[in-house]
């Protein structure tokens, strides 16, 4: 979720609809899930490049998947001792409802700078790198953010 003011319009309600959504529903479903999870498990969350990139009017935004990382990095160390992975997939902008809230020129600037076809992603190429991470072969791959942006980022 993501709300687009600016720092002065920002109100208390917008905090917590975006941080409730982007980071307390994340935080109480994997509370929820632990006792369920096996050994070998895999938790995956959903970042955005804009966690790590800073768009002017999107800060609530920005901040709450750049917390997400922060918490996929620390469940991770705290979770692996059994083989458990935690990691985070960051999308740039991919074709979505979402999408269509963001600015214009935020979304044309990503395009223009996207080094693959200089185009938006699908959410088929978000979930092919989430079913990766999902699997056996990602077993050794944990605490990291993996960009999914067509090279808009590179870290």
């Amino acid at each position: 979720m993501q709300i687009t003011k600016s720092l002065a319009e920002i109100t208390a309600q917008d905090y917590e609809a975006i941080y409730n959504v982007n980071l307390r529903g994340v935080i109480l479903m994997t509370q929820a899930v632990l006792p369920h999870l096996k050994p070998r498990s895999r938790i995956i969350n959903i970042s955005s490049v804009g966690g790590r990139a800073g768009f002017a009017n999107l800060s609530l935004y920005t901040s709450s998947k750049a917390a997400l990382e922060g918490l996929t990095r620390s469940w991770a160390a705290e979770l692996g001792a059994n083989g458990t992975t935690v990691n985070a997939v960051a999308p740039g902008p991919v074709q979505s409802e979402m999408l269509d809230s963001i600015p214009k020129e935020i979304v044309d600037m990503q395009k223009a700078n996207t080094p693959v076809e200089k185009r938006v992603g699908t959410s088929e190429e978000v979930a092919n790198v989430v079913s990766w991470l999902a699997a056996s072969d990602a077993s050794w791959v944990s605490g990291q953010v993996i960009n999914v942006s067509g090279g808009w980022t590179m870290y």
